[in-house]
């Protein structure tokens, strides 16, 4: 019985370790490092990422763009992007307002030039696309179609694709 005990509070113990890491906020994702890890709650801030990304979304992080040059992101946040933000995101495609570009933590590139809020709203439908956010190491040299991002959306939209 005292074995039983001691193997039950362990698991507790494991479950409550597990509660402690788990994402918390209005927009609660995962987020993980470079080898695939799960990145503990807090390990993105304390690395230099202080948009608060379990409780903002796409447009919160774009009007952060519009006030630097360049932003990088610690860790891939899957699910982050979420359909009821692609509406949004589609109307900015043709944006040549000028913003920060994003640059992926591991990436071995950060470009100096002004990004557009176009492009970026583009790596971010990419991103819903992919299920991750950023979907690749820069948005600037993605070379993502506005075109071809619409007529995906026109699926999505009708009903016909994910």
């Amino acid at each position: 019985m005292v074995a039983a005990q001691k193997s039950l509070g362990i698991l507790f113990g494991l479950l409550a370790g597990i509660a402690c890491h788990a994402p918390q906020g209005t927009r609660a994702h995962a987020v993980y490092g470079s080898f695939g890890q799960v990145l503990p709650a807090g390990e993105a801030t304390s690395h230099g990422d202080k948009f608060d990304w379990q409780n903002l979304g796409p447009r919160e992080f774009l009007d952060q763009l519009r006030s630097t040059s360049g932003y990088t992101v610690q860790g891939i946040h899957r699910g982050w992007v979420r359909l009821s933000d692609l509406p949004a995101l589609v109307a900015l495609l043709d944006s040549t307002e000028p913003c920060g570009s994003v640059a992926l933590s591991w990436s071995s590139y950060a470009d100096p030039h002004p990004s557009t809020l176009g492009v970026e709203a583009a790596f971010l439908i990419e991103g819903y696309r992919r299920g991750e956010y950023p979907p690749g190491l820069n948005s600037t040299t993605a070379g993502l179609s506005s075109v071809e991002l619409r007529a995906w959306w026109s699926t999505v939209e009708s009903g016909n694709g994910t």
